[in-house]
C-alpha cells in the first residue's frame, strides 16, 4: 500500500488519503471534468487527457497533488502521463484510485533521493558521477 507524504525541507509528513478513483468526463462543449478538489497547475488553468499536451500535464500533476507533495508530483507527472493519461478516450475514464497507490509503490520506497534522481535522469543529469 502506498503512504500518502509530503517533504518539506528534509522532513517527511503524512499526507491525508486521498480515497476515490479519479473519475474524467468531457462536457459535450468538450469541457473536462473531474472529481478532484486540489487544483494546482504547473503551465495554464486547463485539463487534458488523451495526449501529452501541457494541460495533460497539469491534470497529471494535479492528480499527483492529491497523493504527493508538490516537488514530488512535478518529479513523477511526466511518467504519470505516459502510464494513465495519454490513452484515456476523449470521453473520458475512471483511474482507480489502487492502481494509482500501485503505481506509485514503485516509486515511494526509494524516498526523495530516488525521486530526485528520477527527475534528474529526465534532464540527462547523472547525479551519480557527482
Amino acid at each position: 500500500m502506498c503512504v500518502c507524504f509530503q517533504w518539506e525541507g528534509d522532513n517527511m509528513t503524512v499526507q491525508p488519503e486521498f480515497l476515490e478513483d479519479v473519475v474524467l468526463e468531457r462536457t459535450l462543449a468538450g469541457n473536462i471534468q473531474t472529481n478532484l478538489f486540489k487544483h494546482r497547475f504547473l503551465y495554464n488553468n486547463r485539463y487534458n487527457f488523451g495526449n501529452a499536451s501541457a494541460e495533460t500535464a497539469n491534470l497529471s500533476f494535479n492528480i499527483l497533488c492529491h497523493f504527493l507533495s508538490t516537488d514530488a508530483a512535478r518529479d513523477l507527472h511526466h511518467e504519470f502521463i505516459w502510464d494513465f493519461l495519454n490513452d484515456i478516450p476523449y470521453e473520458g475514464g475512471i483511474i482507480r484510485n489502487q492502481d494509482i497507490r500501485n503505481w506509485l509503490d514503485r516509486f515511494t520506497p526509494i524516498g526523495e533521493a530516488g525521486l530526485l534522481e528520477l527527475r534528474d535522469s529526465f534532464a540527462g543529469i547523472d547525479r551519480k558521477g557527482l
